[in-house]
């Protein structure tokens, strides 16, 4: 019945990220699908960067302006 070592085979339920399809489709789909998962991390925090940085730029110089005029 379901004991082990009888004689029923056993199909996997879940296809190990290991394996491959035979045209090479398996890798580019597996690149794509990570490189959308890299740009949803590291997309905000270029934004993010990016404006604190021009920000700070900008505020630095509306001050040294400021201190500009008063010498």
């Amino acid at each position: 019945m379901g004991g082990r070592g009888g004689g029923e085979e056993s199909e996997s339920l879940l296809k190990s990220p290991n394996t491959t399809e035979g045209d090479g489709r398996g890798l580019k789909k597996r690149v794509w699908v990570e490189t959308k998962k890299l740009w949803q991390i590291v997309g905000p925090a270029m934004f993010s960067r990016l404006t604190s940085y021009s920000m700070l730029v900008t505020y630095g110089r509306n001050n040294l302006f400021m201190v500009l005029q008063f010498i």
